[in-house]
């Protein structure tokens, strides 16, 4: 019963705080994704969350204010904590470029949080560096122009305090009954368990730019799986439990986490697919289900829980 009180008071307090936030969207949504279709309208109704529409080139426009010494200096840091740059000085170089880029462009806007369309091969694996740390810096930031999982990650973070993965699912154990999630390569950083698992490359997909990649290796913790689609009265959420199991290795090219369940995997999906759910489910550890259900009962939208 404490509980409860708990999550009903926690989420009541997300709810509130959701009213004030403001949420620039860059580039909009990636053409063959128009299931990541927002309604700017009834991201305010539903949630009171302000989306804040970006062009690409005035998003751009701020690579040209950022000057050589503070990318510079971020450059060594970065060379300093990581286990591996297989990039030459000028990609990585251009990827901080963007992190400062994207951080002022929030400052100067008043941005609590962003979502950018890297789709086009003009910055494709250019901001997964700066994606990956401004969720760090507490600024989440989604990929693909998706507000949906963007608002998801503002939840997480403030129902935490920690940055949440940004992922697909990607693909199944059944022998395991588990599933693997992953993106393609901008993770946080304090997102792997230890900073010299984390290998700066070149990103797998486009073949040039550079990506985030590292296995999530820890296990055992119980973990929190959220998809958020829809507009208007078609607005609904999934929301999945189960258990992570350490990966080793990087199985997948991003940042592959596998998560155990207790519900068969087959009828997971199945449930998945028949409800029309979509492909980007945010992860965090810890199970937060009540607070998400109650953020649905305020939202006025459907939710289903699966563990």
């Amino acid at each position: 019963v404490q509980k409860k009180i708990i999550d009903f008071s926690k989420a009541s307090s997300i709810f509130k705080k959701l009213k004030n936030i403001r949420l620039g969207l860059i580039g909009n949504i990636p053409d063959i994704m128009i299931s990541l279709g927002t309604d700017i309208f009834s991201v305010k109704n539903t949630w009171g969350v302000t989306v804040v529409p970006i062009t690409l080139p005035d998003a751009n426009s701020y690579l040209s204010k950022i000057n050589k010494e503070e990318i510079g200096l971020r450059m060594e840091n970065i060379k300093k904590t990581v286990g591996k740059i297989s990039v030459s000085d000028e990609v990585l170089g251009e990827s901080v470029q963007y992190y400062f880029a994207l951080k002022k462009l929030a400052e100067e806007l008043s941005l609590d949080a962003m979502t950018i369309n890297c789709f086009p091969m003009s910055i494709k694996g250019k901001t997964c560096l700066a994606v990956s740390n401004l969720n760090d810096l507490g600024i989440m930031t989604g990929c693909e122009g998706d507000v949906n999982s963007t608002i998801v990650m503002y939840i997480f973070n403030l129902i935490t305090g920690e940055s949440p993965m940004n992922s697909d699912l990607i693909y199944e154990y059944k022998n395991e009954n588990a599933i693997m999630f992953s993106h393609c390569g901008a993770g946080p950083f304090s997102c792997a368990c230890d900073l010299k698992d984390i290998m700066l490359e070149e990103h797998y997909e486009v073949k040039s730019g550079m990506a985030v990649y590292y296995p999530v290796k820890i296990g055992q913790k119980v973990t929190t799986i959220v998809n958020l689609v829809g507009n208007q009265s078609t607005y609904r959420m999934c929301i999945l439990n189960g258990v992570s199991i350490p990966t080793k290795e990087l199985e997948y090219h991003g940042n592959p986490i596998r998560i155990k369940f207790k519900t068969n995997i087959n009828e997971l999906i199945n449930v998945i697919g028949n409800e029309g759910f979509g492909h980007h489910w945010m992860v965090s550890y810890g199970n937060h289900t009540d607070i998400f259900k109650y953020l649905c009962k305020f939202a006025k939208i459907n939710c289903m829980s699966i563990a």
